[in-house]
């Protein structure tokens, strides 16, 4: 009986109570974090090993692993919580850095052959245009139409679809 008595004494002057419960703001800064952590996971198995070997050929997967990190960011700019990402965030930025040279190189190379089909596009509208100096016919207007039109459609599948993304993706 004594023992139980100096027990609750001990416990009484020590201050010492029931272990308490997560405060509000601790359970809301629990959520964000795990909101946030389920964002960047899915980023982190966007970029597999072959993304980080061959990234011009998976900007799609790059692409979608930057987006998924603004998400994971915007979770705690969205609570209003700032300065408390864990480390896990700025080492996963830091790798998304990496692909930015590479991703920019790919972009000029774009832009070259972007520049070369311009080029072979403004000599068969000039030939076209040097076969019917003087006559007038509207076949060449038509053939010239045609041709812009096919060199659009094949530039932005080749080049601006990626020149694009890339831009997208080095200004985020």
């Amino acid at each position: 009986m004594h023992i139980l008595l100096i027990t609750i004494m001990l416990w009484l002057l020590s201050g010492c109570t029931e272990p308490s419960q997560q405060s509000e703001s601790q359970r809301r800064l629990a959520s964000v974090h795990q909101q946030a952590k389920e964002h960047l996971i899915m980023a982190q198995r966007a970029v597999t090993f072959e993304v980080l070997d061959t990234p011009g050929q998976q900007l799609q997967k790059i692409f979608q692993a930057h987006h998924l990190f603004i998400e994971a960011r915007q979770v705690y700019r969205k609570a209003d919580v700032f300065g408390l990402a864990p480390e896990s965030f700025s080492d996963f930025e830091d790798k998304l850095a990496t692909f930015n040279p590479r991703l920019a190189e790919y972009a000029l190379d774009l832009m070259r052959e972007l520049m070369d089909r311009t080029l072979v596009l403004r000599k068969k509208v000039q030939k076209i245009r040097n076969a019917e100096s003087g006559v007038g016919n509207v076949s060449g207007d038509e053939s010239i139409r045609r041709l812009s039109r096919l060199y659009n459609e094949e530039v932005y599948k080749c080049c601006l679809k990626d020149i694009y993304t890339v831009i997208e993706i080095l200004h985020e």
